[in-house]
């Protein structure tokens, strides 16, 4: 092995020693197997190996090759820069690479295709395909799976910058076509085509992007319902301009209006079990929305009557579809002020002048969290996608139900009743909402109480159908005695289907619902909601500004996120908060480092408190464990930024308060004479 890993560094890759099935290694929280993780043998016993500095800066020496894989069976090979900018596509799935390879030479792309390295894993069937390209990107899952009992998992996924491989000859591991040696560099349209067949092959989908819902009360089948029945995805999508491409492994893809060749906009057959769900992908196939997710009637519902789902029910009725004719459901509409539960009380009449003396003597506006939201503020939050933007939103929802701090900055007044509305992310947002929980130790029964998760978004654009905010409004009056203080809706664009999204009549009138809701149940509000193309300004019309007491943005600034406050009515404003996202569990969570000019300005010890938050299961640490994972500080810089905080504290035996969180002891396992010494 040692010689196979030396003729792998001299084909320009990056490579560690990697654990085999029976290496287990003993810590304070139990045995951690090694199989398929960076490991080496010390003095015979298997230990982890950090393998942060040959990602990030330079391939391992001759030397090093001799030392780490002594009594090692298995050669990792790091992705990313180190190698030359390798990237590698995993193909996790029995038959999945042979469907691909259909569709890219389908797709034109049987010379790209030649040229790739590719080796056989381990498991049957599966591969993993190498190339080099001057733009890469992180681990990605490019597509999923459904498992006989429901289950998601990935089938194709990326291993970029950050990422590795297990290579050959590693047990198991063969070699299929071509060899290290000649790993081609590709060019961003031909490495685009390869995700794009990728991600052809992903058939897992949210929720459908539409509005009608089952009426429990309407006798017989709907003709919707019956519509998703009997209906064919080609007739609906070619009186929509669309044109059929091809058929593959039972689903099928489709080219939007105006665009010529075998290149796709969207595909069918997507969902679990026998769905049949349409994904769009093009931006440019009006009335569709981009990822947006259809079913046969929700699409029919679109393309002829403007997304009226009533309407089309009634067409379809008339065609024939269904058993009975749909019963119409009394909805909230707009209304006034009086007829939303503030009526005055002059006999007979349905407007009233407020007196002055009785508006000097109305309080101050309470605060659900200090500094930030008032009862019945109607807040927004955007960003560009991965920027941040849920983890932040994830880390407020937890703080809020817990009654603690935001952003170590704003506090809630109690523990808050939360309504979290989404149907984006459902497959990871168990495991965001899990690693905050870890990160910031909330207790299970403040989440369990106090936060409500709706897998799905209601409407504040149509005020027809079950499925609108003044359906759930009159749903929560009826059945829930509770009361909600902040409602959360991700994304405001899946909430308003049907609307031109750069209207302003229509967004007033997504804002007349939405401000109907907080009158009548007494709560705040907070959209999320995306920035537009250069990510300055958030999407859409100018008219929601009006509505919202405060707009947050949050970006990315080189090594840290930004949150800032873009406007506010009522509040003082604050400095712009950043934060790094923090690895827990198989997520991560937000660790906020204080304002940007504290971030700017970070010295080695915020480093080295960030780095500890990132392990906590690690008790104690070395100047060499330390360097190794902050690279960009050499070992004489450590021990004297932790001497010298030590100094500073008075006692160098002490804890080193700096590490120490505001409640005195999240990081008081690290004693700082493990730091220095």
């Amino acid at each position: 092995m040692t010689q196979a890993a030396s003729s792998a560094l001299h084909c320009g890759l990056s490579i560690l020693p990697v654990g085999r099935p029976d290496w287990e290694m003993t810590t304070e929280d139990g045995i951690i197997n090694l199989n398929k993780k960076p490991a080496i043998l010390d003095h015979g016993k298997p230990k982890l190996f950090s393998w942060n500095r040959y990602k990030n800066e330079r391939p391992m020496t001759e030397e090093e090759v001799r030392r780490y894989f002594a009594g090692v069976e298995y050669l990792g090979v790091a992705c990313g820069k180190t190698s030359g900018n390798l990237e590698v596509i995993d193909f996790d799935l029995a038959g999945i690479f042979d469907s691909w390879a259909t569709v890219l030479k389908e797709l034109g792309g049987e010379a790209v295709f030649k040229k790739l390295v590719i080796q056989n894993t381990q498991r049957e069937g599966c591969k993993h395909v190498l190339y080099r390209c001057d733009e890469i990107e992180g681990n990605q899952k490019l597509a999923r799976y459904y498992t006989e009992t429901g289950e998601i998992k990935a089938s194709i996924e990326t291993r970029g910058q950050g990422g590795y491989i297990v290579a050959c000859p590693s047990p198991g591991y063969k070699m299929f076509q071509g060899s290290f040696r000649k790993i081609p560099t590709l060019t961003k349209d031909e490495r685009d085509l390869l995700i794009k067949a990728a991600k052809f092959l992903d058939v897992y989908v949210e929720e459908p992007t539409r509005v009608a819902k089952p009426d429990a009360g309407a006798p017989g089948l709907r003709p919707g319902d019956d519509y998703n029945r009997r209906a064919d995805w080609r007739q609906i999508l070619e009186s929509a301009g669309g044109r059929h491409v091809h058929t593959h492994g039972g689903r099928e893809f489709y080219c939007r209006p105006g665009k010529n060749g075998r290149d796709w906009s969207a595909t069918t057959g997507n969902g679990f079990g026998d769905k049949d769900l349409l994904k769009v992908f093009s931006s440019n196939w009006a009335p569709f929305e981009p990822d947006g997710v259809y079913d046969k009637f929700s699409a029919y519902a679109l393309i002829n009557h403007g997304g009226n789902y009533e309407a089309a029910a009634r067409e379809l009725g008339k065609q024939g579809y269904g058993e009975a004719p749909q019963k119409p459901t009394d909805l909230v509409g707009a209304g006034s002020v009086a007829e939303a539960g503030e009526r005055s009380p002059g006999a007979g009449r349905k407007w009233n002048a407020v007196p002055y003396s009785v508006l000097s003597r109305r309080p101050k506006k309470p605060m659900l969290l200090d500094g930030l939201i008032g009862e019945r503020d109607n807040g927004m939050i955007y960003g560009q996608p991965k920027s941040g933007k849920t983890f932040v939103v994830v880390d407020l929802l937890l703080s809020c139900v817990c009654g603690g701090s935001f952003a170590g900055t704003f506090d809630a007044a109690r523990p808050l009743t939360v309504a979290y509305f989404t149907n984006e992310g459902l497959g990871s947002f168990h495991e965001r909402l899990r690693s905050c929980q870890d990160f910031n130790a909330i207790p299970y029964e403040d989440i369990e109480q106090n936060l409500l998760v709706f897998e799905d978004v209601p409407q504040l654009y149509s005020s027809e159908g079950t499925a609108t905010i003044g359906s759930f409004v009159s749903e929560w009056e009826t059945y829930e005695s509770r009361h909600i203080d902040l409602i959360v809706i991700d994304t405001l664009n899946k909430a308003t289907l049907g609307s031109d999204e750069n209207s302003n009549s229509d967004a007033a009138q997504v804002s007349t619902h939405l401000l109907n809701a907080r009158r009548r149940l007494g709560c705040a509000t907070l959209l999320v909601h995306h920035s537009g193309k250069d990510g300055s300004k958030v999407r859409g019309a100018s008219a929601y500004d009006g509505d919202l007491d405060f707009q947050l943005k949050v970006e990315k600034d080189q090594a840290v996120r930004i949150l800032s406050l873009e406007f506010a009515k009522d509040l003082q404003g604050f400095e712009d908060l950043a934060f790094k996202l923090t690895a827990v569990n198989e997520s991560a969570a937000v660790g906020w480092i204080g304002s940007r000019e504290v971030s700017e300005k970070m010295n080695a010890i915020a480093h080295i408190e960030l780095l500890m938050r990132q392990y906590p299961e690690k008790e104690w640490w070395t100047l060499g464990q330390i360097r190794d994972l902050l690279p960009s500080f050499s070992i004489d810089t450590i021990r004297k930024a932790c001497a010298r905080e030590v100094n500073q504290r008075g006692d160098r035996n002490a804890l080193l308060d700096a590490l120490i969180d505001a409640d005195g002891n999240r990081l008081a396992q690290y004693r700082s004479k493990h730091l220095w010494s």
